[in-house]
């Protein structure tokens, strides 16, 4: 499966903000992301006021409005490709909370998957200063979630045909 067959087989949709980030936000998510990339060996990116991010290839995943701001992070590459991806939601964009969505992976069982929703948790935390972060998980992937500390905190609702729930994840450092 290639990233644009796992982008294909994922919908979603999502209202955001139109808001711009302010110069020193944007200057000081830039000098972090510099570090991360660097520490992590990742490709992270931030793209601003792009109000065509989710046209063309990526308009087949989903319809949203006002995403214009946003990180995106990639996975470790193989053979010059990417393997996984996740987006990065700052609270009140497209939940009420800080929310991690779109984990997508090309080659499941390698792992990527849960090294790339890590990476996404710590730049929340770094980033936004996340206590708590929220997802909309399809049914089937609670364990995964789990596995990394989100809890299922609704009951099982349907998003786009497909059974979806709620999880939360709390910071445990803070009380």
């Amino acid at each position: 499966m290639t990233i644009l067959d796992a982008i294909e087989a994922r919908h979603s949709e999502g209202a955001y903000k139109d808001q711009s980030l302010s110069e020193e936000i944007v200057r000081l998510l830039e000098d972090e992301i510099v570090k991360l990339n660097h520490e992590g060996q990742l490709h992270i990116q931030l793209i601003c006021n792009e109000p065509k991010a989710f046209q063309g290839t990526l308009a087949k995943y989903g319809k949203f409005r006002n995403a214009n701001n946003y990180l995106v992070m990639a996975g470790k590459k193989t053979e010059d490709k990417v393997v996984a991806l996740a987006r990065i939601c700052p609270a009140g964009t497209h939940m009420k909370e800080i929310s991690i969505g779109m984990v997508i992976t090309t080659e499941r069982g390698k792992g990527y998957g849960k090294q790339i929703l890590l990476h996404a948790i710590d730049a929340a935390i770094e980033h936004f200063d996340a206590k708590r972060i929220d997802i909309e998980a399809q049914e089937y992937a609670k364990g995964f979630y789990e596995s990394v500390g989100f809890r299922q905190s609704s009951d099982t609702f349907m998003l786009d045909g497909i059974p979806h729930i709620k999880m939360t994840w709390k910071n445990r450092t803070d009380n």
